[in-house]
């Protein structure tokens, strides 16, 4: 006969009962009922017990759900990650800027390493395409200044204009605002070089565009497309005097006079898709 909870309680009263009769003739017997009447009870209640104690567990955790790190913890370890990251970052631009640096170094014939500071390409003034920034100014190295040339890829390619404490503006040769500078044409050949014009007068006419008009002088060679031009300023530092400032796109007859020649120029470094240029520094 399986054992239900009602016939448990009939049961445990019927114990009762006879504890109560027994005790009034044997209170010595009482102890002894009383303790397996109990030990009974425990034994039946134990499951009822047991499912109640889980139910409060929950509804606590569910009210009071359990905290998580401490928040000073989990806000003082995002900061060294944060740090971390930033420092591993910068790391890995210092190195990119040693190699470039070295690579520089050997291939600025003329110029010494000491004068030579290698720059990223932040970005182009909002009014003009042919003015730059680039990220490095007078606190980064004290001989950053107005006037200092500005080189990529071995090509002469402005000015710094405005030398700020981590910024410098560069004018680009390109730019309406920049003052004309003289230059030479040569023509590359397999022996070396043709000189096309001694004296040229290169001007810009903005979005990355010059210009130079060349007398048609009895028995000068015309210029012609792929010819290069070269710096050939006095006023410009002899460390970079013969480099290359852009190459012919086309030569028209000016509409100025029929024995003029109207040389188009574009620069030798395309700076909208450059990142990274080199100063030339002061002495």
């Amino acid at each position: 006969m399986r054992m239900t909870m009602r016939r448990w309680f009939w049961l445990l009263n019927f114990i009762m009962l006879i504890a109560i009769i027994t005790g009034l003739h044997r209170p010595g017997a009482v102890n002894w009922v009383r303790d397996v009447a109990g030990q009974s009870i425990r034994w039946v209640l134990t499951p009822a017990s047991w499912t109640f104690t889980r139910v409060q567990i929950a509804f606590n955790r569910a009210i009071h759900p359990p905290t998580s790190a401490n928040p000073a913890d989990t806000s003082m370890q995002e900061h060294y990650q944060n740090e971390i990251a930033m420092l591993l970052a910068r790391n890995s631009t210092l190195e990119r800027l040693l190699r470039e640096s070295r690579l520089i170094h050997r291939g600025f014939p003329g110029i010494s390493s000491q004068q030579l500071r290698a720059a990223n390409i932040d970005g182009f003034a909002s009014d003009s395409s042919d003015t730059c920034i680039l990220d490095q100014g007078w606190s980064d190295d004290k001989r950053i200044r107005r006037g200092c040339v500005v080189m990529a890829q071995l090509s002469v390619v402005g000015r710094i204009v405005q030398a700020g404490a981590a910024t410098s503006v560069v004018r680009l040769l390109t730019s309406r605002r920049m003052a004309p500078v003289t230059a030479s044409i040569v023509r590359p050949t397999r022996d070396g070089q043709t000189l096309i014009a001694g004296l040229c007068l290169a001007r810009g006419i903005g979005r990355g565009r010059m210009r130079c008009m060349l007398e048609q002088n009895l028995g000068a060679i015309p210029p012609q497309r792929g010819d290069l031009v070269l710096l050939n300023d006095h006023d410009w530092p002899a460390e970079v005097s013969g480099a290359v400032i852009g190459v012919v796109t086309a030569v028209t007859q000016s509409r100025h006079g029929n024995l003029r020649w109207d040389v188009h120029i574009r620069p030798r470094v395309n700076m909208q898709q450059t990142r990274h240029a080199v100063i030339v520094l002061g002495r």
